[in-house]
This record gives C-alpha cells, sequence and structure tokens, in this order.
C-alpha cells in the first residue's frame, strides 16, 4: 500500500496531508478551470512544492504548512480575496467584482465528491503518492498568466502551460534569486512494506540495546 511520499528540498522534507490534497484539488480548478488537464496539474503543484521548499521566505522560515502556502499564493482560494471588505478587495475592487467573489466561494467549498466527478480529485491523490510526473525539468518557483509575466522586464517570461507561465531560475529577476535556495525537490515513495521494514529495524534496535544494558 503505498503512503504519503516525502518531497525533500536544501533543508528539510514534507509529506501532503489530506487537507493538504483537498486545497490542492480546489486551487487546480481554481487556477486552470474544472477541466485542468492532468499536465497542466503537474505544472501548477511543483510550482508550489518548489517555492514551498526552495524559497527562503516566511513559509519556510516560518514552518507552514503546504496547504497554507496554497492559500496564500493561489487567488481563487485565498480568504483575503473572498472577502470584498478585505484591504486587498478594497486596494483592488476591480478584482472583486460579485461573479469573480462567487466563484472563489464556490471554489474553496467543493467537495471531494464534486471534486472526484470533475477529475481533478485523482491530480491531488497523485501528487500525495509521488506519482504526479513533473512536466518541467528544472525547479519553478512561481507562475502567473503569461500576459502578465510578459509586462513584468524579466529576461523572459517563463514556460507557457496551458496560458501560465511558469518562472524558471533564468526567469527570475535579480531580487528574486537571492531567495532561492540551491538545489532541487527530490521525491520519496513511501509503501506500506517500507514502513514495516523500518518498524522491524527499530524494534530490533531496541531489543538488541535492552539486551545490551542487561548483560552489561
Amino acid at each position: 500500500m503505498t503512503k504519503a511520499a516525502i518531497y525533500r528540498g536544501p533543508t528539510k522534507g514534507y509529506s501532503l496531508t489530506d487537507s493538504d490534497v483537498l486545497w490542492l484539488a480546489r486551487a487546480f480548478v481554481g487556477e486552470a478551470g474544472k477541466d485542468v488537464t492532468e499536465r497542466e496539474a503537474s505544472a501548477l503543484f511543483y510550482c508550489w512544492m518548489d517555492r514551498f521548499l526552495l524559497v527562503n521566505a516566511k513559509w519556510l522560515q516560518s514552518g507552514w504548512s503546504f496547504e497554507q502556502l496554497l492559500r496564500a499564493h493561489s487567488q481563487p482560494i485565498n480568504p483575503k480575496w473572498i472577502d470584498p471588505s478585505d484591504t486587498l478587495c478594497q486596494k483592488y475592487p476591480n478584482q472583486c467584482t460579485p461573479s469573480a467573489i462567487a466563484r472563489r466561494q464556490y471554489i474553496s467549498t467543493l467537495s471531494i465528491d464534486k471534486l472526484k466527478k470533475m477529475g481533478v480529485w485523482n491530480y491531488a491523490i497523485k501528487a500525495q503518492q509521488g506519482d504526479l510526473e513533473r512536466v518541467i525539468e528544472e525547479p519553478t518557483y512561481d507562475f502567473a498568466a503569461c500576459s502578465l509575466t510578459a509586462k513584468q522586464n524579466r529576461p523572459n517570461k517563463g514556460i507557457n502551460i496551458g496560458g501560465n507561465c511558469f518562472l524558471v531560475y533564468s526567469s527570475l529577476k535579480a531580487s528574486e534569486k537571492k531567495q532561492v535556495l540551491e538545489g532541487h525537490v527530490e521525491v520519496t515513495k513511501v509503501t506500506g512494506e517500507r514502513i514495516l521494514s523500518a518498524g522491524v529495524i527499530l524494534w530490533a534496535m531496541i531489543v538488541g540495546y535492552s539486551i545490551y544494558r542487561l548483560l552489561k
């Protein structure tokens, strides 16, 4: 039986929780629509995971959960963009129209059953188990609509997948590069057999140490 995979960056490892998976599936819908493809979902997930483990910002320094990063980064599920009275909506009212707010509220309350019917839930489960294949080999540290990244005075606008442009190292500005940690995110799949094996080894070590103490 496959358990949650471990994603390892230079300073920490992380396994997706069930709550992470739920919000990841919702974020897929929010960023790419209910017809999101597996290729699009993969690009989105690995960008968020690379950002989570390879960018030395508040989420890495303060020990955020992956869900916290998702909800802070993805506008459609960010609680601050759902409340029209929040300072962000007050500052950018054109992005907080009644229809935009209603869409975000809908996405943020999607049930597992609805996500399964959309076909999106499977992508999130694959991510949890380490079975979602990476489609961009290089680490990606952020993304936005290509129409936006093209206006940001970057060395290049990033890699276009489904209308979103994913920023690799060569796409970053000098100030952004300062926060990037060297390395890649490695994925380790964890099976029930491996967990059992580790438990047997640990138990043998405990028994062996107990015998050593008795004979000492």
